[in-house]
């Protein structure tokens, strides 16, 4: 416990310090927390064996090309996997990599941002657990999503798209909702045209591996003991966006969290989706709220404390999953 509490003792002590000190002492307290990190979080062994057979042959390329698997790991890891092997480093430097570039990206925004504490505030709260170490792809894709949002609201169009398209080679599984955000229309042919899309790049997925570590059979009450939460994120994404950016509550972002939430009792493995979703449009709602000087601090403080609450009592009361890595005591091989 004591790494967990030196972490967040740190970074929350930024908060009382200037713009330039956090832009700069954040990201490097983030790589080496997340980045070195050795066998923390339930992913852990499960991304280096897959790191491990990913790489791209490029020396045997043109013979090997018509057996090689483009689809079980997603491109971009492919290529860090082919960047360690020939580097001849060790695979957990996968987790260097990858941290190191979340890292940037953190960096880029609590520079950019007008409101830095409080965006500091919501990636302690919100990206230091579950999805940097506990769905390490997914993460990525994650920033890469928060980096396009920057983006949209700055009205950088070009940037955007390819902010975009990096986080779908990031965790193809979260492609789907990283769609419906890069490509939003009312339109009903272009939403059809881009439901069929959507469905088309699942067919090459995994989905029973993914759907293998949840039960299909939910209820409110019963999801990896979530519980009530399901209902309380969505009223937390829709409750600021309403007072803060006066949306309807059926805006095109607000429909479909409706509808990955109704896909959680239709089966388990939505949960993630929602989750990613609902962690996303967090992120949303504070990049407009940042460009348009709207900020309510007492309304948009309330997710990101709920979500470390929450966090912190998932790993507390799963401190180890067998055959997955653990959550303490927290280690680092930077410091071994």
């Amino acid at each position: 416990m004591f790494g967990w509490f030196v972490f967040y003792i740190l970074s929350f002590s930024l908060l009382i310090t200037n713009k330039k000190v956090i832009t700069f002492v954040y990201p490097i307290f983030f790589w080496i927390f997340v980045g070195f990190r050795d066998n923390i979080g339930t992913d852990y062994p499960f991304n280096l064996n897959a790191i491990t057979r990913s790489y791209i042959p490029f020396k045997d390329f043109i013979t090997e090309s018509d057996t090689y698997s483009w689809f079980d790991l997603e491109l971009l890891n492919k290529f860090v996997a082919m960047l360690l092997y020939e580097l001849n480093l060790k695979v957990k430097y996968y987790y260097v990599f990858v941290a190191g570039i979340e890292a940037l990206i953190i960096c880029y925004i609590l520079r950019k941002c007008n409101n830095t504490k409080l965006f500091l505030l919501y990636f302690i709260c919100f990206f230091t657990i579950s999805l940097p170490m506990n769905a390490t792809r997914q993460g990525l894709c994650f920033l890469f999503a928060v980096l396009a949002f920057f983006f949209e609201s700055r009205n950088k169009i070009p940037q955007r798209y390819i902010s975009y398209l990096l986080g779908a080679l990031s965790h193809y599984a979260s492609t789907g909702v990283t769609a419906f955000m890069c490509f939003k229309t009312k339109n009903i042919k272009s939403l059809i045209v881009l439901i069929v899309l959507v469905l088309f790049l699942y067919h090459y997925i995994d989905l029973d591996a993914m759907s293998s570590r949840y039960d299909s059979a939910l209820t409110a009450y019963k999801i990896q003991g979530l519980g009530l939460r399901i209902y309380l994120y969505c009223f937390l994404v829709v409750y600021p966006a309403r007072k803060v950016l006066k949306w309807d509550y059926f805006t095109y972002e607000n429909v479909l969290l409706y509808i990955l939430m109704i896909g959680v009792f239709v089966s388990g493995p939505f949960i993630r989706l929602y989750n990613f979703y609902n962690h996303l449009m967090a992120f949303y709602i504070l990049a407009y709220a940042d460009r348009k000087q709207v900020i309510n601090k007492n309304i948009m403080l309330l997710f990101p404390f709920a979500a470390l609450f929450f966090e912190l009592f998932e790993i507390i009361r799963t401190p180890y999953i067998p055959t997955a890595g653990v959550w303490f005591p927290y280690a680092n091989w930077l410091f071994d």
